[in-house]
């Protein structure tokens, strides 16, 4: 719902709407995965997945940062 919303807004205060479902459902996506893999996974694996997932996550992040740095400074 959140997507099409996003795709297909009339006008903004829908778009806000559906940003803001997606930004739920995000959240909850983020939330619930690192259970999941703990959940689901070996007791000698659990820590280097969550981690991993953790990594995937957050890694991106870092470079663009930087690079925001960089023009701001």
């Amino acid at each position: 719902m959140g997507t099409l919303g996003s795709a297909l807004a009339p006008n903004a205060a829908v778009m806000m709407g559906a940003r803001i479902i997606l930004g739920l459902a995000v959240g909850c996506v983020l939330a619930t995965v690192p259970v999941y893999i703990g959940e689901i996974s070996a007791a000698d694996r659990r820590g280097r997945l969550v981690n991993q997932n953790e990594h995937g996550i957050t890694s991106p992040r870092s470079p663009r940062r930087r690079l925001k740095a960089r023009e701001v400074g």
